[in-house]
């Protein structure tokens, strides 16, 4: 049974709520606090039963027929995060947000985090001596404008290219996640997701922050707030919160000789 099938007037207020918060992230998987397991329904379950090797189970949600389940200990979380996110899955971590013991209905719950490959900021999943870089491409009709950052410093860099060297610019710096907006060429992103393994998110949403005004004050050239901008939308949207830490920006001097990546 997929979660497309189901009549959501007739299952239970908490599978209702579930369905919900997943119909909003449809690209993430959705790790579902209940008491002390974080549970996966539909085809989030199947999914993540197959590729962690987890046994798969059902629950009764008011229909005739029980939808597919399986579950992790809270406490074990980051091994399965880690886990998926090598994999190449973007995980939301929905958690209860209040006491079921004062809730007099059901508890309520939301996403407090999207952890991706480029968003991951616990140390023990990290590597010490490496960057975890997420960046974006924007296409400005005539070039394709990148920023990128790594959130554990919050340095955070932005440059304009050719677009005919945007493969080897972001495997050249070893970016982790790409952000695209809608215009970027199809060719590149399949590129970039098969042949490279790198994960792609197409989004166009820009949103300015004024927390966020300090990292390009000193920049007149408007084009770099919008790379940047449509990059600290993703970031915000994913963290559930502004991150204050981010640096001022930098401008990448592209002035010197290019190197593919091969060599």
């Amino acid at each position: 049974m997929g979660i497309n099938d189901v009549d959501i007037s007739k299952v239970t207020p908490m599978m209702r709520q579930y369905i919900n918060i997943k119909l909003k992230n449809k690209d993430v998987i959705i790790f579902f606090r209940l008491g002390d397991f974080y549970e996966m329904f539909f085809e989030d379950a199947i999914n993540v039963s197959r590729e962690l090797e987890l046994t798969l189970t059902g629950k009764s949600c008011g229909l005739e027929e029980r939808v597919p389940m399986c579950g992790i200990p809270h406490h074990a979380a980051n091994l399965y995060i880690d886990k998926l996110i090598e994999k190449g899955y973007k995980v939301g971590i929905c958690e209860q947000l209040e006491d079921p013991a004062l809730s007099k209905g059901i508890v309520e719950r939301d996403l407090v985090q999207i952890v991706s490959p480029g968003t991951i900021i616990d140390h023990e999943s990290l590597v010490e001596w490496d960057n975890n870089y997420i960046g974006n491409i924007i296409d400005l009709e005539y070039a394709y404008g990148i920023s990128y950052t790594d959130i554990t410093t919050g340095e955070i860099y932005a440059y304009i290219t050719s677009k005919d060297t945007i493969i080897n610019e972001i495997v050249s710096i070893g970016i982790k996640e790409v952000i695209c907006d809608s215009k970027v060429s199809e060719e590149i992103i399949k590129l970039l997701k098969n042949q490279y393994k790198i994960s792609v998110t197409i989004t166009d949403e820009i949103e300015e922050n004024k927390a966020y005004n300090s990292i390009y004050e000193d920049i007149k050239d408007y084009r770099y707030k919008k790379i940047v901008d449509h990059l600290l939308t993703y970031i915000t949207n994913t963290q559930k919160r502004i991150l204050s830490h981010f640096q001022k920006l930098i401008i990448v001097d592209k002035k010197h000789l290019k190197m593919d990546i091969h060599t």
